[in-house]
This record gives structure tokens, C-alpha cells and sequence, in this order.
């Protein structure tokens, strides 16, 4: 017959909860901390992805991945269909204005386009979209050109010469968006404009992880559709990068918090199942089957799992509040802090199995145990071997050489140390991990060398690079246009004029037609492979591609002088004639690779204004002088009087050095020049050097966190063990003292093992763990472009702080346990088992 006492099970369950207070502090710790890392790791994951595709759409401009120029309404219609195609917004041209040198087109957005595939690269958008015949909306750059520093919708705007009402208004973030800058207008304006007949449309994928894939398969698609080759540009990018392999580096790092969680609990369990055994036993005499005596246990763990998951979860929130935007505002002016419901929702479930897990085994032990032996147990197990192994043996007499004397309490504690070795590997293995951990990262933190990296990733205090927004930068039908001057003498003298100015060098850039040669088939070779790769075999012809390249074999030449090539010379094994490239006699080819040009012996370059024709004598780094913008031929190093006898050639990108303790107050004046402007981009060693500083940041933020949460795991477990180990065998230690030990030697034999505890894990942590954060940082050292970034420090400091209260800890805890137990008389703690 079936019994009913599910009642009588769970007032057990709660009544034994309420009996083991120090057991539930040590559990509710636990699963409280477990809960609150995975729940804050997740927070960040989820916040710097976030963070990272808004920053990304607003480099962008927009949301979608690539445009399609010249698409006629059933073409949009069609690509709406494709199954691997998210979202289709279509935009018409009316016309094109020009406004603080820089060009913009007026022009009618969809829904789609505007609401799902521009708006989100646009924050602060104010009012609404363009109704009437003559409103617009602007971004607040373009306002501030036109001299608005405060807009209001309604508010009357001129541009050349057409008045318009402003609907609205919004931020941008130079992105560049169709090889336009756009300015939404109504569709009744786009249409009398003569908009409407052809469109753009703005096209993103289902799959954002390869968009080029999707560019490949929508260009053969639409060739097959309607026979025609569509002009498409890329710049939307959703995934910058691999997302499963983010996904599984924060899922190591989950399943690492949920190992030591499990360490915790398993072992606070496991001791308190053992101090139990006794009272389990009894319940199975009277009845209570294996089922039953382990819904108790597992049943303990549920109640404070109800406890403790909220409180970890709430503290998550509150710190994701404050640290999470502190983390990421180094990435984008404005991050995203995610409070989604499954990032807890993932932490409860991950706290809720880590702590079945550690409670799992336990249980399973208790309803294994027979009634007979729970009575017997006295709350220690002990292994008896008739004949002791011969590495046993020479360990005895390795001990009493070290600690002579029989009964000697340094001895015994040696002995003790390894009694229960199970238990002994979890409080080594808690407090190693929370070491090494802490040893990765102030290794890692301490040798990032924010002046190292500052002083070799920028070789002058500022770099100015034009690099203009509208496309005005690329060559026109012929290849030859000429770059705009955007450099003008005024802004040079503004630079001149910058506070602790010590000098100032130029590049100057012109367009030009190479002479296409045999001699650049490897260089053509690339450039194929590259722009097939970008776009998918599928989407064009080979042999076609390559010979239109060869037709155009266009060239970007930059200008630089004889004080340059002195400064080339030190890198160079055979120093190149300064004065023979001042009187333009060669030139050099700007590249990494200087191996596929070796049979490049001359370049013929034509410009509007004729064409020269010069050896080839040598070659200079690519990022000589500043970042160089490529084309389809290689890019040439020529002399600024020879340029400019064939083209004329505007200043590209500008190098600054000022005096050290005037770099703030200049990069500030700097950072005011080029605020809302896109077709400047700026470097500089301050922002080098801020770059490493939220770098530091990041890695004790994070890092630190975790190894705090580990450490303290550790030293909670340690304390924990430690304690209940030493309550437990306070009978054992009463017939010690009955027999005639001291009560100073017994203080002292528990004081041993403390340290005994601290000493091993702090060998481990000073061999093993100082050999992983080694590892970690000769890892990150050794990646690409990482090795003027780190300058391998040691934290001493740090290390000795955390190992000392380690020590002391570990010296401590036994000494209170010892003196808790000498609170009953001797007889009363002979008796305790009885």
C-alpha cells in the first residue's frame, strides 16, 4: 500500500534547512555568486554585441548591407521575394545640393528604407518623416553648416536657393550611405522632381554573418530575372565578425563559473550529507526509502536555490547599470546596455543546474548508505591497507627526518592534509583557479604598455587623413579627375598655429593611368582573387574583370619629399639617392609584398597634364607616411615637383608633432576641427594611449571580477571545509587530549594545516598558474599587431597582497574552528557521537 508523506518529506526538508545555518551561508553564497558572474558575463556578451552592430550600422549610415543603383518598381518586387533577402527599401533621387563643400541628394525613402534600414544608424531623431510638398528632414551636421545651432520642426530652411519647411531632424555619423549623403524629402517633391522612374533600393540579409555571399547570389539573380548588370555598392556590414566564436568564448567562460560554482556547493554537500549520515540512517530504519532521502537533500538545495538566484540576478542588474556602459565606452559614443529577459533567465537556469549538480551526488550517496553503517558513522572515514606501498613507506621516512618525534603535531597535520583526498583536490583546485585567474589577468593588464603602443602605433603626435565621405575622392570616367583640395593653406596655418607646434609634414596625392605590363600579373592576380572573393565567382566573369582592369590600370601617386627619403633610408639595407628622387629620376612602389613586383623595372603614369615614365628603384612600406588609399594598380611614391608638373595633386593625409605636455590641449582643438566632419579622419597618440588605458580598464573589470568571484569561492570553500572539518573530528581531537596531547599542540597541528593548505596552493599557483598566465600573455603578445601593444611585467605587488591574505586566512580560519570546539568540557566532547 502506497504511503502519502510528501507533507511529512518536505517538513523534513525544511526543518533540517533551518537546523544547518552555517551549511546554508556557505550554499546561499554560492549559488548567490554563481548566479550573479554567469548573469554578468552574459550582460556584457549580450551589451557588446549590441554595442558592436549599432556601432557598426552607424559607421555605415545605414542598416542594409548593399544598394542596387538604377532598380525599376517590379525589380524591387521581385528581390522582395528572394528567400534569402531580410528587408527591401526603395529611394528615388530628385536632385543634389551642396552644402559646406560637400555634396548631399534630395531624395524619397519607403518605409522600409527609412523606418527599418536608415533610422536605426540615426539617434535623436526628432519629428517626423516629410509629408508635405516642401518639407525635409536633416541631420544636425548639416544644420550647423547652414548656421542652425538650435532647430525646431516647422522652422524655415534655404538651400541653394529653395525654401524648404523642416518636418524633423536627427544625428548621423558621417556614414557614407549609396554613394550619397541623403536628405529625405516627400514623394510629392521626388516626383515633381522627376524621381520615381528609377530607384535605389537598399537590400539586407537574412544571413549577416557573409554578405558577400549574398551580394553574389543577388547579382546573378537579377541578371537572370532581367537580363541586365546592376551597379551595387557595399557598405552595410551587421556581423563584424564571427559570432559563434564570440558565443564560444563566452561559453567557456559560463561553463568555467559553473565548474567552480559546482565545486562549492558539491563539497558544502557532501560535508553536510556526511555530518548527516547518522540522521539519514535512522530515517531509512523507520521507513523512509532511497527516493525519499533524496528529494530531502536535492529539496535543500531547491529552497536556497529559490533564495539565492533572485538576490545574484538583482545585483547583476544593478552592476550592469554602471560597469556595462563603462566597459563599452571606449567602442561608440553611445553603448547599449542589454537587460533582456533571457540573459536571467539563462543565469537562473545555468545557477539552478550547477546546484542540482553538486547536490545530485551527495543525495545519491545518502540513499545508498545502510542503516546499519549511517549509525556506526562517526563522521570520518578512514582507509586501513595491511602492508603500506613502498613510495608510502619512503614518504614516512621523508617526515619523521622533517618533523622527528612520534607524536609530533607538525607531523600529524602532514597526515591530515591528505585524509580525505577528494575533499583536499576540490579546496586545491578551488583556491588554484581563483590564483591563476587572478595571475592571467594582472599579468595580462600590467604589461600592456600603453606608451609602448602609443609611440610605435603613431609615429608623429597627430595624423590628418582625407578621406571624403561622397565619393568626390574617386577618379571620374577617365580615371583623371583631380582629388579636391581639402587641405587648404588656411587650414595648415590652423595647424601651425596648434599650442606646443614643433612640425608638420605633408603627402600630397594625385590620379593616373598605369601603363598595364606583363610585369603586374601577380599584382593583377590579387586583385582578382580579392574582388572575387568580395563578391562571389557567381556574380561576375574572370577573364572579363581582368581585362577591364587592364584597360584602366588606374593609380593612386603620392607626392613626398627628400627629407622622407632620408627618413626611409634608416629602414632601408641599401640607401636610395635623396637628391636623384628630388629631381625625380624613379620612383618607389608603396607595398608589403615587394616580391610580386620584382620584375616591375619602370612605370608609365598619364595624368590630364601629360605622363611620365621612370625606373623603379626600390620599394617603401605601405603605411610609410600614413595609411595609403589603394586602387587597381599599386600605389607610387614620386617627388612633389614632379607631380605637380603633370596634375595637380591636393594634401592627403598630414603628420603633426607638437611638445609633450601641450598634446591634450591640442588634440582637443583637433577633435573641435573635426567634429562633424567625415571627410576627415584623425589619429593620435593620445587616443593611443587612452585606447591601452580602457584596455587596462576592461581586463580588471571583467577579469578581475571574475577572478574576485573565484577567489572568494576558494577562500569560501577552504573556510568552509576547514571548518567543518575540525567540528567534525572535535571528538577525535578530545582523545587526543585525553591521551595526553597539549592543548598547544593540538592548536598548533590544526594551525599546520592551514598553512599546510595555503602553502600548496600557493606552490601550485607560483609554478602551474604563473606558467598559464605566461602563456595567456605570450598568446595575446603573439597575435597580429599585438606586439607593440605588451612589455612583459611581473605583478609583484598585487601577487604578494593577495598571497599574504591568503595566508592569513588559512591561519586564522583553524584557530577559530579549534577554539569553537573547546567550548564543552573534555567528557562532553568525548561523548558527541554517542
Amino acid at each position: 500500500m502506497r504511503i502519502r508523506n510528501r507533507a511529512v518529506i518536505r517538513k523534513i526538508t525544511r526543518r533540517n534547512l533551518r537546523g544547518n545555518s552555517a551549511r546554508n551561508f556557505f550554499l546561499f553564497a554560492a549559488i548567490m555568486l554563481t548566479t550573479f558572474m554567469i548573469a554578468s558575463v552574459l550582460s556584457v556578451y549580450m551589451s557588446f554585441n549590441g554595442t558592436m552592430e549599432r556601432d557598426a550600422v552607424r559607421r555605415a549610415g545605414t542598416r542594409a548591407h548593399l544598394f542596387v543603383h538604377g532598380v525599376t518598381p517590379p525589380t524591387a518586387e521581385y528581390m522582395k521575394k528572394l528567400t534569402y533577402v531580410e528587408d527591401v527599401g526603395v529611394a528615388s533621387i530628385a536632385a543634389a545640393v551642396n552644402i559646406d563643400d560637400t555634396q548631399y541628394h534630395l531624395g524619397y525613402c519607403d518605409d522600409a528604407m527609412w523606418e527599418r534600414l536608415m533610422t536605426p544608424a540615426y539617434s535623436n531623431v526628432t519629428g517626423a518623416y516629410p509629408v508635405g510638398e516642401f518639407d525635409i528632414m536633416l541631420p544636425l551636421g548639416v544644420l550647423k553648416g547652414l548656421g542652425i545651432t538650435d532647430p525646431a520642426p516647422g522652422m524655415p530652411v534655404m538651400l541653394e536657393g529653395m525654401s524648404f519647411t523642416l518636418s524633423g531632424f536627427y544625428t548621423d555619423y558621417q556614414g557614407t550611405w549609396m554613394d550619397y549623403r541623403i536628405l529625405p524629402v516627400s514623394k510629392t517633391f521626388a516626383d515633381s522632381a522627376g524621381g520615381g522612374a528609377e530607384c535605389i533600393a537598399g537590400i539586407a540579409f537574412r544571413d549577416k554573418r557573409d554578405i558577400y555571399d549574398g551580394w553574389g547570389r543577388l547579382n546573378s539573380d537579377l541578371r537572370q530575372y532581367t537580363g541586365e548588370t546592376f551597379y551595387m555598392s557595399v557598405y552595410g556590414v551587421s556581423s563584424v565578425s564571427n559570432p559563434f566564436g564570440t558565443a564560444a568564448v563566452y561559453g567557456v567562460i559560463i561553463a568555467f563559473l559553473m565548474f567552480t560554482g559546482f565545486l562549492l556547493i558539491y563539497n558544502v554537500m557532501t560535508i553536510s550529507v556526511s555530518n548527516d549520515v547518522r540522521f539519514y540512517g535512522l530515517l531509512k530504519t523507520i521507513g523512509a526509502t532511497a527516493r525519499q532521502l533524496r528529494s530531502i537533500v536535492v529539496g535543500q538545495a531547491l529552497w536556497l536555490c529559490a533564495a539565492a538566484i533572485p538576490v545574484g540576478a538583482g545585483l547583476a542588474a544593478a552592476l550592469s547599470l554602471a560597469v556595462v556602459p563603462y566597459i563599452l565606452k571606449s567602442y561608440t559614443v553611445d553603448s547599449v546596455t542589454s537587460f533582456s529577459p533571457y540573459i536571467y533567465l539563462g543565469a537562473a537556469l545555468f545557477a539552478l543546474i550547477t546546484a542540482l549538480l553538486g547536490a545530485a551526488l551527495p543525495a545519491w550517496k545518502t540513499s545508498r548508505t545502510s542503516p546499519v553503517e549511517a549509525t556506526k558513522y562517526t563522521g570520518e572515514t578512514l582507509r586501513y591497507t595491511k602492508k603500506a606501498s613502498p613510495c608510502r613507506r619512503e614518504a614516512d621516512k621523508r617526515t619523521r627526518v622533517l618533523f622527528p618525534g612520534r607524536a609530533n603535531p607538525y607531523r600529524m597535520a602532514l597526515r591530515n592534509l591528505f585524509r580525505n583526498r577528494r575533499r583536499t583536490t576540490v579546496v586545491f583546485l578551488s583556491l588554484f583557479l581563483g590564483l591563476t585567474m587572478f595571475l592571467t589577468v594582472a599579468t595580462v593588464s600590467g604589461s600592456l604598455d600603453a606608451d609602448k603602443y602609443a609611440s610605435e602605433m603613431e609615429n608623429d603626435d597627430f595624423h590628418l587623413r582625407y578621406q571624403p565621405r561622397n565619393g568626390a575622392m574617386f577618379p571620374g570616367e577617365s580615371g583623371l579627375a583631380p582629388v579636391p583640395q581639402k587641405f587648404d593653406e588656411a587650414y595648415l596655418q590652423r595647424l601651425r598655429d596648434l599650442p606646443g607646434f614643433i612640425s608638420m609634414w605633408t603627402v600630397t596625392e594625385a590620379k593616373g593611368l598605369m601603363t598595364y605590363t606583363d610585369a603586374f600579373e601577380k599584382h593583377l592576380d590579387g586583385y582578382v582573387e580579392y574582388i572575387l572573393g568580395m563578391g562571389g565567382a557567381s556574380g561576375f566573369d574572370p577573364e572579363r574583370l581582368r581585362e577591364s582592369l587592364k584597360m584602366s590600370f588606374q593609380a593612386n601617386i603620392y607626392a613626398i619629399d627628400k627629407g622622407d627619403i632620408e627618413e626611409l633610408n634608416k629602414r632601408l639595407a641599401a640607401p636610395l639617392d635623396a637628391e636623384a628622387f628630388e629631381r625625380g629620376e624613379f620612383v618607389l612602389i608603396a607595398t608589403d609584398t615587394p616580391e610580386i613586383y620584382a620584375d616591375v623595372g619602370e612605370v608609365e603614369v598619364a595624368f590630364d597634364g601629360g605622363s611620365f615614365k621612370l625606373p623603379v628603384m626600390g620599394f617603401a612600406p605601405e603605411r610609410f607616411k600614413g595609411f595609403l588609399a589603394g586602387n587597381v594598380a599599386p600605389c607610387v611614391f614620386t617627388s612633389k615637383a614632379l607631380l605637380e608638373r603633370f596634375a595637380e595633386p591636393a594634401v592627403y593625409s598630414i603628420g603633426i608633432k607638437v611638445r609633450t605636455q601641450s598634446q591634450r590641449e591640442a588634440y582637443g582643438i583637433l577633435s573641435e576641427m573635426t567634429a562633424g566632419d567625415g571627410d576627415v579622419y584623425m589619429t593620435s597618440r593620445v587616443e593611443a594611449y587612452d585606447e591601452v588605458r580602457g584596455a587596462q580598464a576592461l581586463f580588471w573589470v571583467v577579469g578581475g571580477s571574475i577572478s574576485g568571484i573565484l577567489g572568494l569561492i576558494g577562500v569560501l570553500n577552504f573556510v568552509n571545509v576547514l571548518t567543518v572539518g575540525i567540528l567534525s573530528r572535535r571528538r577525535e581531537l578530545a582523545t587526543l587530549e585525553a591521551c595526553g596531547m597539549s592543548k598547544g599542540q593540538t592548536r598548533r597541528m590544526v594551525l599546520a594545516e592551514g598553512i599546510g593548505y595555503a602553502a600548496i596552493a600557493l606552490l601550485s599557483a607560483a609554478t602551474l598558474g604563473n606558467a598559464v598566465a605566461f602563456g595567456a600573455y605570450s598568446l595575446l603578445k603573439g597575435t597580429q599587431g599585438a606586439d607593440d601593444l605588451f612589455t612583459f611585467a611581473y605583478p609583484v605587488i598585487p601577487v604578494a597582497v593577495v598571497a599574504a591574505a591568503i595566508l592569513l586566512i588559512c591561519i586564522a580560519t583553524p584557530g577559530l574552528a579549534y577554539r569553537s570546539t573547546r567550548r564543552a568540557t573534555l567528557s562532553e566532547r568525548l561523548r558527541a557521537a554517542e
